[in-house]
C-alpha cells in the first residue's frame, strides 16, 4: 500500500508539472487565447468523433467547425 501512495503523489507531481509547463509554453511562446483553445478542442471532438453535448451520435449535431 505504501508504494501505491507513494506513486499516486509522485506521479501527480509529475503530471501537475507538465501540465504547468504546457500551458507556459503555450501562452509566453505561442500566446495562444482561449479561441485557440475552443478551436483545437472543436478539431479534436471531430478526429475523435466524440460529441460531449448530448447522446446523440456526433454526425447528427455537429456544427461546422468556427460555428459555436
Amino acid at each position: 500500500m505504501r508504494f501505491i501512495g507513494r506513486f499516486m503523489v509522485e506521479f501527480g507531481l509529475l503530471s501537475s508539472v507538465f501540465d504547468v509547463l504546457t500551458f507556459a509554453v503555450l501562452l509566453g511562446v505561442f500566446q495562444a487565447t482561449v479561441d485557440v483553445a475552443d478551436e483545437c478542442d472543436e478539431r479534436i471532438n471531430c478526429l475523435t468523433l466524440s460529441d460531449d453535448r448530448g447522446d446523440e451520435p456526433s454526425s447528427v449535431r455537429r456544427p461546422p467547425l468556427g460555428h459555436r
